[in-house]
């Protein structure tokens, strides 16, 4: 069985879509938090993610190297290293990309340090665009909190966890 990565902006029901696959595959849910203001850690984090994708079986609420191409920009070379290890992770893992138009949720999101709620809510539309932009180059099942069925993603996630 594969792991699954849960990605997209803030607001785009990524927890909620997490505990509704976990109640439904039995899978732990990793919260990944916010990416990392800096790259080392970044990378730290990142090789730590990809050592349990490679060992288990997870839901993960975000991970770190998309998490950082469209929060943070690195430059084009530590942007190849996370594209590397990205498609590392997308060997065992499925990766569904969240979108939608919601409101960011700031409770119970421990990563929320103060000036980053502001910058999100700031930053929304644009923080949407890197997204559909990484998503254009990479494989992913495409989830909208609004407006597509759960079953169809369920029966969707179980067929790709056959293969």
């Amino acid at each position: 069985m594969k792991s699954i990565i849960l990605e997209g902006p803030n607001g785009a029901g990524k927890s909620t879509l997490a505990k509704r696959l976990s109640e439904e595959l039995g899978l732990e849910i990793i919260h990944a938090g916010g990416p990392s203001d800096d790259f080392k850690h970044c990378i730290k984090r990142s090789m730590e993610e990809l050592g349990k994708i490679n060992t288990g079986t997870y839901i993960f609420d975000r991970v770190q190297p998309p998490s950082y191409m469209v929060y943070q920009q690195p430059n084009s070379l530590d942007m190849k290293l996370l594209k590397s290890i990205l498609d590392k992770m997308l060997w065992n893992s499925i990766l569904i990309y969240c979108h939608g138009d919601g409101t960011p949720d700031f409770d119970n999101k421990e990563h929320y340090v103060e000036g980053l709620q502001e910058e999100v809510t700031i930053n929304q539309v644009e923080i949407r665009k890197r997204y559909k932009s990484l998503m254009n180059i990479l494989p992913h099942v495409s989830y909208h909190f609004g407006t597509d069925l759960f079953d169809t993603l369920l029966k969707e996630v179980k067929n790709d966890q056959e293969k």
